[in-house]
């Protein structure tokens, strides 16, 4: 299991068309977050690169991106984009492939 694997399945499992969260509660889910993010707007970006910034793979396989982020405050809100598939581990070395429409 990656380290952001749990950030993935809290988007997924939300259903919510857009999540809101303090980068405490995100740390929660991953054992803390790096000092990147309470420091670099970049960290929280949604490039296409897919080897880069494991954090944004892990909210992107959910059918979500960063809409909002705030460094002052600590809070970012994510969005779920509509007609994105993604992955979501159903047990370990077992996946099931999803393709949302909300």
């Amino acid at each position: 299991m990656g380290k952001y694997d749990p950030v993935r399945e809290h988007l997924f499992m939300s259903g919510q068309p857009t999540v809101s969260m303090s980068f405490a509660e995100l740390g929660n889910l991953v054992g803390g977050l790096p000092k990147a993010a309470y420091t670099y707007q970049a960290w929280w970006a949604n490039e296409h690169a897919p080897q880069t910034h494991v954090q944004k793979q892990a909210w992107m396989a959910a059918g979500y991106i960063v809409d909002q982020y705030d460094l002052n405050t600590q809070r970012v809100q994510y969005h779920h984009v509509h007609n994105l598939a993604c992955t979501i581990p159903k047990q370990a070395n077992k996946s099931i492939t999803i393709n949302q429409q909300t």
